[in-house]
């Protein structure tokens, strides 16, 4: 509800007072009604399946290594450590990346890749439940969803704001 009224906010107060100008309700309430979408927390299953789709890119882009035991393992102490979290519940599932880069992502509802070549840096399984403990959290607190949420009300009130009459003098 609050979204609603700062998207209405944000189309009324861009309209000069005194300024003549066609008052489109429609693309007003549309405006506040995105706005509002992208201020409410997604189920647990939308989450999930932003997710996937986050993590088929990254798989688009390095594949799995083909190295079945690491994957296992890796896979088995990701999970040891996502049943002790708050969202023990989510389909938590772990992989390592066929890349010589130095990284490690975690994507909304449970999914976490580590690169080889974070791997090959670590020296010990302590270090590994480290990064991993880390990408985990991320998914716990939701991090990336809120960066996404923030990214989508930003988006809908640049749209508000450029189709009132002061966001075309601006343009000009």
């Amino acid at each position: 509800m609050r979204g609603l009224a700062l998207g209405a906010t944000l189309a009324l107060a861009a309209f000069p007072a005194q300024a003549q100008f066609r008052l489109d309700l429609n693309r007003i309430f549309d405006t506040a009604k995105n706005i509002g979408q992208a201020t409410t927390d997604m189920s647990e299953a939308q989450e999930i399946d932003v997710g996937k789709e986050w993590t088929a890119t990254l798989l688009g882009a390095e594949p799995l290594m083909d190295y079945p035991e690491l994957q296992k393992y890796v896979n088995a102490l990701g999970r040891w450590i996502s049943l002790h979290s708050e969202r023990r519940d989510l389909p938590w599932q772990f992989g390592v990346l066929e890349s010589d880069n130095i990284n490690a992502f975690a994507t909304p509802g449970g999914f976490i890749l580590v690169t080889k070549g974070l791997l090959g840096r670590l020296k010990s399984e302590a270090e590994l439940a480290g990064v991993l403990g880390h990408e985990i959290t991320h998914v716990i607190r939701k991090h990336h969803l809120r960066r996404s949420k923030r990214a989508r009300a930003c988006r809908s009130g640049r749209t508000c704001c450029r189709s009132s009459p002061l966001g075309a003098a601006m343009r000009r």
